[in-house]
């Protein structure tokens, strides 16, 4: 049997709507968030995996099985590098297939060896699962997107080992994967994509750090015109892109909470009701009340951290965290 990319289902039922979405889902950790909510949106995992893959690997796909998997073989020493989100489909020929993409969020580049290191971590605890459930190792085509810092470069065996023999190089593990570099994507090159969905979610993570390109060009995160028939899926994405940028960004923030002002009646319209809707409902929880439910979480998770560095990691007095965790 032919398994083309990643994970092996054990729930296969076809997830058709995203999970709740709220203000609180998106702080501490917005990039992840947001990668792992949008591209749960088939239409948007679509156009990115159609960008990414070359068309030998595009060929073979059979693009109407596609479909989201439940599936995860993130362990807890990746979970703070990587997501991970897996698709399933069939092949023209009827064999199935995986396909993992595995979202690299670091805001500086890392150290040497390190992606290697992980993907391969990534990589063998797929293959033990294959193993204990007595199934044929799952052959995986990793797609790497990196949207921090300076440009990436992609590691190769050569690079690793530079120093060893090469005849000494036929030992090393070695393997391939796709790497997508928003550094080495121009503004023009994504709206050259022409793809509605991935040309607006390339751009959110690219720039939501960005309070200048964010001022100038904010209204392109909250209008645009979906495509006929795909108005769930545009609410979907624009709800999702909206609370992302409303954690990263505080000039997306003010131009959200005076958009009443800012918009003329047309746009408006097109910026449809449920984005007031929902910066009102956001506004009503409070932001701090949401703040205090992702430290409390975070605190949880990792008890070890001092008042101080969590204070750091979300930007608030660290007073401020000593009162929640004596709670």
């Amino acid at each position: 049997m032919f398994y083309f990319c990643v994970t092996m289902a054990k729930d296969k039922t076809k997830i058709d709507r995203l999970p709740p979405l709220d203000l609180p889902d998106f702080l501490g950790q917005p990039h992840d968030r947001y990668v792992r909510f949008a591209l749960q949106i088939r239409d948007l995992a679509l156009e990115f995996l159609q960008f990414s893959l070359d068309d030998q690997i595009k060929n073979l796909i059979n693009w109407d099985s596609f479909q989201i998997s439940k599936d995860s073989f993130i362990d807890e020493k990746l979970k703070a590098h990587y997501s991970d989100i897996c698709y399933s489909g069939f092949t023209h020929s009827n064999e199935p297939f995986r396909i993992a993409t595995l979202i690299e969020h670091k805001s500086n580049p890392p150290g040497k060896g390190e992606i290697t290191v992980q993907l391969n971590r990534y990589i063998l605890n797929m293959w033990q699962d294959d193993l204990n459930n007595k199934r044929q190792l799952t052959l995986t085509i990793p797609i790497v997107l990196y949207h921090g810092g300076p440009g990436l470069t992609k590691e190769t065996t050569n690079l690793l080992f530079s120093t060893a023999p090469r005849f000494l190089h036929t030992f090393i593990p070695s393997f391939d994967y796709i790497l997508v570099d928003l550094s080495t994507l121009t503004d023009e090159a994504i709206e050259a994509l022409r793809m509605i969905y991935l040309g607006k979610f390339l751009t959110a993570l690219k720039h939501s750090r960005d309070d200048d390109f964010i001022a100038l060009y904010w209204k392109k995160f909250v209008i645009f015109a979906p495509k006929p028939g795909s108005e769930k899926t545009f609410v979907q994405f624009s709800t999702v892109t909206a609370l992302y940028l409303n954690a990263t960004s505080t000039i997306f923030n003010e131009k959200l909470k005076d958009m009443d002002n800012l918009l003329t009646t047309e746009e408006k319209v097109s910026a449809k009701p449920y984005l007031f809707e929902l910066y009102d409902k956001a506004l009503e929880k409070g932001i701090e009340q949401g703040i205090e439910k992702a430290i409390r979480l975070f605190l949880h998770k990792n008890p070890e951290w001092t008042d101080q560095q969590v204070a750091e990691s979300f930007d608030v007095n660290p007073s401020f965290v000593q009162k929640i965790r004596m709670k």
